[in-house]
């Protein structure tokens, strides 16, 4: 009888001990910008041992608005991964957790700079709950919305 509680008490908390693992941690390195709808034709970042993405770089595309020009973007700072739960799922993000929204993250002020001249930004990044090496993220500033997808190595 002892063996039968036991077992059953195993089956009941494997759920519970998978979701106190959690969503592993996007994979380090250098990742990738790949094109989505032509809104970007390029760029990348990297992710930290340490948790951090630092280095976003986005080039427009042809599908980007004409306020957005064809030089390269790069998000100044480092940021640091967070998690964010929606849905029952949890996924490491760059930004803020806001349940409310479409994809449950709101975006976070960054410095953008531009051909040389500084601006004001947000940014966002969503790492896949179910794939380390898979990411969507967003760059806005002054008018201008990138939206991207980035890929591991």
């Amino acid at each position: 009888m002892r063996r039968v509680m036991a077992g059953l008490m195993v089956c009941l908390c494997l759920p519970v001990l998978a979701e106190a693992a959690g969503t592993p941690k996007p994979s380090p390195g250098a990742w990738k910008v790949v094109d989505l709808f032509e809104m970007t034709s390029g760029g990348r970042f990297t992710v930290t041992r340490t948790g951090r993405v630092r280095g976003i770089r986005v080039i427009p595309g042809t599908g980007a608005s004409t306020g957005c020009g064809t030089d390269a973007v790069t998000v100044k700072g480092t940021f640091r991964l967070r998690r964010s739960r929606r849905g029952g799922f949890t996924s490491w993000i760059v930004g803020r957790s806001a349940p409310a929204t479409s994809d449950g993250v709101k975006t976070i002020a960054a410095t953008i700079s531009r051909a040389g001249e500084t601006a004001s930004g947000k940014v966002k990044l969503i790492f896949a709950y179910d794939n380390r090496r898979r990411a969507s993220g967003e760059v806005s500033f002054a008018g201008c919305t990138l939206e991207f997808d980035a890929r591991r190595g």
